[in-house]
């Protein structure tokens, strides 16, 4: 057998010693899911792929997701799901139409996506009080809850529900919203 195929035989190993009835097991470092409420991060839910972009730079030089994080943002408008995509390439977004529907989108996946078994870490980019009850039952079930605050409000709710909460420093955006 070569090399190539030792190794492989080695990860699927590994892989089938990780499974049980199905559900795969936390992988042996720490994964992370990132949930982004756009609009709550820049405190409008009208802006534009520069401003995702930026925003993108902001959080990543601040939060520091892992090179393997589960990134997922949401829009409530398809201008909101242009600028989103085009802004922040790479992760996975989701929209829904309507005064909260990019919350709800979220909320949806924190609820029905078994996000507590599968991640060791939630970040929950987003201070709207929508989010309370899931990071409440995330929390119950053992995984880490870390609030990120940008411009939106923070929910008193919500910062009591979490292990952490971390502040995003916006000056970049700042600064060039009062240049333009």
């Amino acid at each position: 057998m070569n090399a190539q195929v030792k190794n492989n035989v080695r990860q699927m190993n590994a892989l089938e010693s990780r499974c049980t009835s199905g559900y795969m097991l936390k992988s042996q470092h720490a994964r992370e899911l990132h949930v982004l409420d756009i609009e709550n991060m820049l405190g409008s839910g009208r802006f534009s792929e520069n401003d995702v972009s930026n925003l993108a730079a902001s959080y990543t030089r601040s939060v520091r997701p892992s090179e393997d994080a589960h990134i997922i943002a949401a829009a409530s408008s398809g201008d909101g799901a242009a600028a989103i995509g085009f802004g922040w390439p790479g992760l996975r977004l989701c929209w829904k139409p309507g005064r909260n529907g990019a919350d709800e989108c979220l909320v949806e996946v924190l609820e029905s996506e078994h996000v507590a078994s599968r991640f060791d870490h939630v970040y929950i980019a987003s201070g709207d009080w929508i989010f309370t009850d899931s990071a409440i039952a995330i929390t119950k079930a053992g995984c880490r809850v870390t609030v990120v605050s940008g411009r939106g409000k923070l929910s008193t709710g919500l910062t009591h529900s979490c292990s952490d909460i971390l502040s995003l420093q916006l000056r970049e955006l700042d600064e060039l919203a009062t240049a333009a």
